[in-house]
C-alpha cells in the first residue's frame, strides 16, 4: 500500500523508472518529483510534525515530513531523477498569531526543514520548485472569504519575489477554481454555484 512506502521504494518503483521512460520518449520533457503536502507541516495544527519512522503513521506517504529528505538519501544520485521539486504547501493557520505560509514552508526559516533547506543539504542547486497545488479553505481555523483573499494576494506577491531565487518558484497553482458541489470544503475562488469570492 502507498501508505507503507518508504522513500527508497518510491524512488525505485515510481520516480526513477517513470523519469527514465519519459526522458527516453521525450528528452526535453520536464519531470517533476512526487508532490508533498504541507512539506512537513501538520495541517490540523500548523506545527512541525515530530520525527517518525516509516510505516508508523496512517497518513499517506506524501504527508510525511521527511519524505523528500528520504528520497535524496535513498540513491546517491537521486536528484537526477526529477527536474523540479513539486510540493503542495497548503496554508492552515491554527490561530491569528501563527503563520506558516507556503513561502515559509518552501524557503524558510523553518528549522532546517523547508524544501530549499533539504535541497541545499544534498547539493541539489539551481533546480526550480513548483507549487502544483496550494490554498486555504474558508471556515477552517476561522478563515473567512476576506482573509483567504488577503492571504492569496500575499502568497502570490511573496512567490513572485522568489522567481530569481537560486531555487526559483516557477509554477504556483491555487486549488481550486470552483468549489465542488459535494466536496465539503471551500477552497475555490468561486463557490459551488459559480459566485465569485473577494
Amino acid at each position: 500500500a502507498a501508505n507503507a512506502w518508504t522513500p527508497a521504494q518510491f524512488m525505485t518503483h515510481i520516480q526513477k523508472p517513470v523519469y527514465e521512460a519519459i526522458k527516453e520518449a521525450q528528452p526535453n520533457a520536464v519531470v517533476a518529483s512526487g508532490a508533498f503536502v504541507f512539506n512537513g507541516v501538520d495541517g490540523s495544527s500548523g506545527n512541525p510534525l515530530p520525527p517518525r519512522t516509516w510505516g508508523s503513521t496512517s497518513e499517506p506517504w506524501y504527508f510525511h515530513p521527511h519524505f523528500l529528505r528520504g528520497m535524496y538519501e535513498s540513491l546517491s544520485d537521486a536528484g537526477r531523477y526529477f527536474d523540479v521539486v513539486n510540493t503542495h504547501p497548503y496554508f492552515y493557520p491554527p490561530e491569528a498569531s501563527t503563520f506558516t505560509s507556503p513561502v515559509t514552508q518552501t524557503y524558510g526559516p523553518y528549522g532546517g526543514r523547508s524544501t530549499v533547506d533539504v535541497m541545499n543539504a544534498f547539493a541539489d542547486s539551481g533546480k526550480s520548485i513548483w507549487w502544483t497545488e496550494f490554498g486555504e479553505t474558508i471556515g477552517q481555523h476561522g478563515a473567512t472569504p476576506s482573509s483567504v483573499a488577503s492571504h492569496l494576494s500575499q502568497f502570490y506577491s511573496d512567490a513572485f519575489l522568489k522567481r530569481t531565487d537560486s531555487h526559483p518558484l516557477t509554477r504556483a497553482a491555487w486549488y481550486m477554481l470552483r468549489d465542488g458541489a459535494n466536496s465539503g470544503t471551500q477552497f475555490g475562488l468561486m463557490s459551488a454555484d459559480g459566485t465569485p469570492r473577494p
